[in-house]
């Protein structure tokens, strides 16, 4: 399992002590830590960007963090290169994983500088209506899907759409788009 930390919108200027005991429970129990770094669908200087990821691996030591978990990030094709970078300047620290969060449908070849792209981020009723692009090529546990606001009565129907569609990396709450990151989904299975 994922787990994405986020201590002040990426890894801050020092090491939080209550996040360096977080990490050091979850590894303990085999989790996959992930750090948080927004990009502002590419809008964000590159070097501040790679700056925080290489704080995530200084502060917190490259052992605890097994990847980096790139939000915010652009489906136009113009900043393709911008990720391409990131995702190079990522695997530089080693066998780390990269995941990229559109939240939203991306052309495939983004699957090409990703380990897992987040495809879909948004509440159960706007999840009604989404429809998936055809990502039948791609390996089904890099396509992923986050729901927030799901009554446990459309558990069942977003885990079967995600199945239909190719994704198998999903997370769902109950939790809204404010309180749904802060605790585990009760959910999970």
């Amino acid at each position: 399992m994922l787990v994405i930390i986020d201590p002040n919108s990426g890894p801050g200027a020092q090491a939080d002590p209550n996040f360096t005991n977080a990490i050091a429970t979850l590894k303990s129990k085999d989790f996959k830590v992930l750090g948080y770094v927004h990009t502002s669908y590419g809008q964000r200087d590159i070097q501040s960007v790679e700056d925080d990821i290489n704080n995530w691996f200084s502060l917190y030591g490259d052992a605890n963090i097994d990847g980096i978990f790139l939000d915010e990030a652009s489906t136009n094709d113009q900043y393709f290169s911008y990720y391409q970078t990131l995702y190079n300047y990522i695997k530089s620290f080693g066998n780390k994983l990269v995941v990229l969060n559109p939240g939203t449908n991306i052309e495939l070849k983004f699957f090409n500088i990703a380990d897992k792209i987040v495809v879909f981020e948004d509440s159960e009723s706007n999840y009604e209506t989404f429809a998936y692009n055809n990502y039948s090529s791609e390996n089904s546990d890099n396509v992923c899907t986050i729901v927030y606001s799901a009554p446990q009565d459309k558990v069942s129907f977003v885990e079967t759409k995600s199945l239909q569609n190719n994704s198998t990396c999903d997370y769902i709450t109950n939790g809204d788009n404010n309180t749904g990151y802060f605790y585990l989904s009760s959910y999970l299975k």
